[in-house]
C-alpha cells in the first residue's frame, strides 16, 4: 500500500513537473517571440525616424486630436503601477493597444501619397501582429480593461486633447523601452 502511494506520488511530481516545463516553454517562447516583433518596433521607432516622419513631414505645430486614454507616458504607467498595482503584463498589453490606437489616429490624418504614410502602415503591421495573436477573452480587468474597452469603441469619443504626432510616437518609444527592455534587448 505505502509502495502504491508513493510511486502515485512520484507519478504525480513528474506530471507537475512536465506540466510546469512545458508551461515555461511556451512563456520563454512568447516572450522570444515579441522580443523580435519589439527589436523592429525599435529600429523603426528610432529618433531619426521619429523626427523624419512625424515631425519633417508635418506642417510646423501641427497636432492630431486624440483620447486621454492615447496619451499613454511613463507618468501614467508609473501611477497605474503604484496606485492600481496593475501587473506588468496588463502594463503590456495596454502598451500594445494604446500604441495602435495611437498610429491608427496619425494615419487616418494621413492622405495615401503622403510622405509618411508608409512609415505608419509598417508601424501598424508591425503593432497589429500581437494583437492578432491574442483572443478578445484574455482582455485585463480593472482599470486597464476599462483603458482597453474604450479603445475598443471608437464611437465613445469623450475627451479629445490636441497632441503632436511626434509627441505620441516618443511617449511610445518611451514607454515601450520602460516596460520591455528588461526582457527584450534592443539590438
Amino acid at each position: 500500500m505505502k509502495s502504491q502511494a508513493k510511486s502515485a506520488i512520484k507519478m504525480l511530481c513528474s506530471w507537475i513537473s512536465l506540466f510546469c516545463v512545458v508551461s515555461l516553454l511556451c512563456t520563454v517562447t512568447g516572450i522570444l517571440g515579441n522580443c523580435e516583433t519589439l527589436n523592429l518596433l525599435y529600429k523603426n521607432l528610432e529618433y531619426k525616424n521619429r523626427v523624419e516622419y512625424m515631425k519633417y513631414n508635418f506642417p510646423i505645430n501641427y497636432t492630431i486630436r486624440v483620447r486621454h486614454e492615447e496619451v499613454l507616458k511613463v507618468s501614467k504607467v508609473t501611477n497605474l503601477r503604484q496606485k492600481y498595482n496593475v501587473t506588468e503584463s496588463d502594463l503590456q498589453n495596454l502598451w500594445w493597444y494604446v500604441s495602435n490606437s495611437v498610429v491608427k489616429r496619425i494615419q487616418n490624418v494621413l492622405p495615401r501619397k503622403h510622405p509618411s504614410w508608409n512609415y505608419t502602415t509598417d508601424l501598424l503591421k508591425i503593432l497589429e501582429e500581437p494583437l492578432n495573436d491574442t483572443e478578445d477573452d484574455e482582455q485585463p480587468e480593472g482599470i486597464v480593461g476599462d483603458i482597453i474597452s474604450k479603445l475598443r469603441c471608437p464611437s465613445e469619443e469623450g475627451v479629445l486633447k490636441s497632441v503632436r504626432p511626434k509627441a505620441l510616437l516618443d511617449n511610445c518609444f518611451k514607454v515601450m523601452d520602460m516596460l520591455f527592455s528588461a526582457i527584450c534587448k534592443w539590438s
